[in-house]
């Protein structure tokens, strides 16, 4: 499985990113979402799914991807916590 927080590539589109999201479905499919650094129009784009099957890691995990929240179970908090970025 490739990791959260490495730079990977689609294989088919060339597509390049930091891997974001890993989704399992009842079917089998395994998903990757990969988040461009690249900007448009001043904005982040949008998370862009490829079959993990299409996906190749670029570069291991770095670490300056990975965002760790205060309480990373999740669930309901007291009100919005900003997230803190790992240096």
């Amino acid at each position: 499985m490739i990791p959260l927080g490495c730079i990977a590539k689609d294989t088919i589109t060339g597509f390049q990113g930091v891997v974001v999201g890993h989704t399992e479905w009842l079917w089998g499919c395994v998903l990757l979402g990969l988040l461009s650094p690249t900007l448009q129009e001043g904005k982040p784009t949008d998370v862009q799914w490829f079959d993990q099957a299409r996906v190749e890691v670029v570069e291991a995990e770095s670490g300056k991807a990975r965002v760790e929240t205060k309480d990373p179970s999740g669930g309901p908090q007291a009100g919005p916590q900003p997230p803190s970025i790992r240096p």
